[in-house]
């Protein structure tokens, strides 16, 4: 009986051991939110790109216009001031169009100044944003790269797992095993405990003193008077 114990003990770690690595598998993250978050930022980075691009488009707009006009408001001047014109009428009517060029002129560049910080700012909310989605970029590949490696690693000790406890459940009574999983799955999948420190391993409950003495050499299953699960002394 001994024996058997110690293979149910045996079987019961592997049992263990399968339970925990199938539960990680399930919790494992592959990366989704990782990627749904990464397609959010990457769209508004996009966007934010775009509005960048058509402030600096609005800005080399306002800066031809600016230099239209002062190339406009230079040809005004020479005009009136360079000997061409001899009619007052004339010389009013340029003079009063060089003011109103002078006008726009003065809006023109406030606009300019006002645009030029704007896309300054713009330039750096860009280049932030592309650096976080890089990071981002970059954190889901390895979470993906983790997550492939990993589960690859959990499938192949499961499979070693399964072949282990195929070969001892050929070495268990099959009266045994039956009993063994009867009770595991009343027990929270935990049939077989080691006594730790003279208490249950399952649910910590003292051991009479005789049932550690039978222990060492049983010739029938001992189980906790608390939980009922069978209790063992590892070899």
């Amino acid at each position: 009986m001994k024996e058997q114990l110690q293979l149910l003990y045996q079987l019961q770690q592997i049992d263990t051991q399968i339970q925990a690595d199938q539960n990680e598998l399930a919790q494992l993250d592959d990366g989704s939110a990782a990627q749904q978050r990464l397609g959010e930022e990457e769209q508004l980075s996009e966007q934010m790109q775009e509005d960048f691009a058509t402030t600096q488009a609005r800005l080399h707009d306002k800066e031809l216009q600016l230099q239209g006009i002062e190339d406009e408001r230079e040809a005004k001047w020479s005009r009136a001031y360079g000997g061409q014109v001899s009619d007052p009428k004339e010389l009013q009517a340029l003079e009063q169009k060089i003011a109103e060029l002078d006008r726009h002129k003065d809006r023109l560049e406030e606009e300019i100044l006002r645009l030029m910080d704007e896309v300054e700012d713009k330039r750096q909310a860009v280049d932030e944003k592309t650096g976080e989605v890089v990071h981002l970029r970059e954190e889901h590949q390895q979470i993906v790269d983790y997550y492939h490696n990993r589960t690859e690693q959990l499938n192949a000790e499961l499979e070693s797992l399964h072949q282990r406890r195929s070969q001892l459940c050929e070495q268990i009574q099959a009266s045994l095993l039956e009993r063994y999983d009867q009770i595991r799955k009343k027990s929270n999948n935990l049939a077989v405990v080691a006594i730790d420190h003279g208490a249950c391993g399952g649910c910590h409950t003292s051991v009479p003193n005789n049932y550690i003495s039978m222990l060492h050499n049983p010739s029938e299953l001992i189980r906790c008077e608390n939980c009922r699960r069978i209790l063992v002394i590892p070899d």
